[in-house]
């Protein structure tokens, strides 16, 4: 953003500005002006002529688009078929003002889980404490809020229809800006898409092999345990045939 207040073009027009007042301003001391010429010329304002038709068929046609696309190419054309010269307040439009904001919201949005370049993995990682701690379903709901956040500001970021700035190079700043956030919103949302899909299936597989695991361990202790109790009973049978043979002998 720092980088819009400091365009050299801002710039030059600036300087020549200053050097034709200062020509005036020399001009009107040494008497060479008449009094109606010796003000700086005002900056003055025209509207473009025979170009409404066009810029009306611009904007009919994107608008099927979101965002600021449908002003960018109707206030671009504008700036191009006007013969206006603009000494640029560049602190007085309002977008680069919402689209600041918008830009603190994402990136403290992006930095849940330590940036979304790194949500594959930490994600992971917090997946399998959830696993552990038996918490999947809270990990599961907190992935779907967070993910809804996301949508909404994609959503405010898509729908940005204020007034937009008439030189070009600006709307260009504006819209490579607002680029740069819808795609960290998109691959976030993807992935988190992805994640809580996903992820939880496996939970479900794990469990159920780890329950099928359990019970067969358990079915194995059991017969273990009949057997053990049959040779015991066998061997009292065994004692007791062999005392009533010794005394039916004797």
């Amino acid at each position: 953003l720092k980088d819009i207040f400091s365009h050299p073009e801002v710039k030059q027009k600036n300087r020549e500005h200053e050097r034709k007042r200062r020509e005036i301003l020399k001009a009107q001391k040494c008497g060479q002006l008449e009094a109606k010429e010796t003000n700086p010329p005002a900056i003055q304002k025209t509207t473009a002529k025979k170009s409404t038709k066009k810029l009306a068929l611009l904007v009919d046609f994107y608008s099927g688009t979101r965002g600021p696309v449908s002003k960018i190419f109707a206030d671009t054309y504008n700036a191009l078929v006007t013969d206006e010269v603009v000494i640029p307040d560049l602190n007085g439009f309002e977008e680069l003002d919402h689209l600041e904001e918008l830009h603190d919201k994402v990136a403290d949005w992006a930095s849940g889980w330590g940036g979304a370049t790194y949500w594959d993995l930490a994600l992971e990682r917090s997946f399998k404490l959830a696993v552990e701690e038996r918490r999947v379903e809270r990990w599961r709901e907190q992935l779907s809020d967070h993910t809804a956040a996301g949508r909404r500001l994609l959503g405010a970021l898509q729908h940005i229809d204020g007034h937009l700035p008439e030189e070009s190079w600006k709307v260009r700043e504006l819209w490579r800006m607002q680029l740069k956030l819808v795609e960290i919103l998109v691959m976030g949302i993807t992935i988190l898409d992805i994640k809580t899909t996903i992820l939880p299936r496996l939970c479900t597989v794990t469990y159920t092999e780890e329950e099928s695991a359990v019970e067969t361990d358990s079915d194995l202790d059991d017969e273990r345990d009949i057997k053990i109790d049959g040779e015991d009973d066998s061997d009292v049978n065994a004692d007791s045939i062999s005392d009533s043979l010794m005394d039916s002998s004797t």
